[in-house]
């Protein structure tokens, strides 16, 4: 290995390990209490050094965001790739995707909410929405293809599959913000979801 392609590997460890510092910060900080010394602080490097990765938290936000958010796109995509397209099986990515890792998914969400667009770069921003168009259209042909022997009208099953997924979304962030309903049976849990689901869309 050259010198070159060695400080660029060193370079990505780094980075690795600025946003590993980060995100173990995060399991019990709120972002606003998070500081770059801390995370300096944290893996014994200078504050500068953190800035040679990253212009500003948000971008350590950001680049949380997508790194969580890639595990996602990758779930649906396996969902999407097998002969098992149903709502329940789509339900079932998601709340194995969400419960997990809670404390991952948890970060998500602060991060989620604290971000400041106007602080990140270009090609972040670009990632972002680039994955987050994928997303959609990737839950649009799932619930499309388990919607479509219904006897409605497109622009009615575009609406449903919209209702449908924030129903699924919004379930499962109430319960993973209200830690203290956590349940230790999921499996009894997703049976409920689903039947909540199936039968307020079907």
């Amino acid at each position: 290995m050259g010198v070159k392609e060695r400080k660029a590997r060193e370079f990505k460890q780094r980075e690795e390990e600025i946003l590993l510092a980060a995100y173990e910060l995060l399991i019990e900080l709120e972002p606003i209490q998070m500081t770059m010394e801390m995370i300096a602080e944290k893996i014994e490097i200078g504050r500068g050094t953190i800035y040679k990765h990253f212009n500003s938290k948000d971008e350590i936000y950001a680049r949380l965001i997508i790194n969580r958010r890639a595990l996602l796109l990758d779930r649906l995509q396996k969902l999407k790739n097998t002969n098992k397209i149903s709502l329940k099986e789509l339900i079932r990515a998601y709340i194995e995707y969400s419960t997990n890792d809670i404390k991952a998914f948890v970060v998500h969400k602060k991060c989620l909410n604290y971000y400041i667009k106007s602080n990140i770069n270009n090609n972040l921003i670009q990632l972002m929405q680039s994955q987050e168009t994928k997303k959609i259209e990737l839950i649009e042909f799932i619930m499309g293809e388990a919607l479509k022997n219904l006897d409605l009208e497109p622009l009615n099953i575009r609406y449903l599959i919209y209702a449908g997924w924030g129903m699924l979304k919004g379930a499962m962030d109430f319960m993973i913000e209200n830690k203290d309903l956590l349940i230790e049976d999921k499996k009894l849990f997703q049976e409920a979801i689903e039947q909540i689901f199936l039968q307020g869309i079907l």
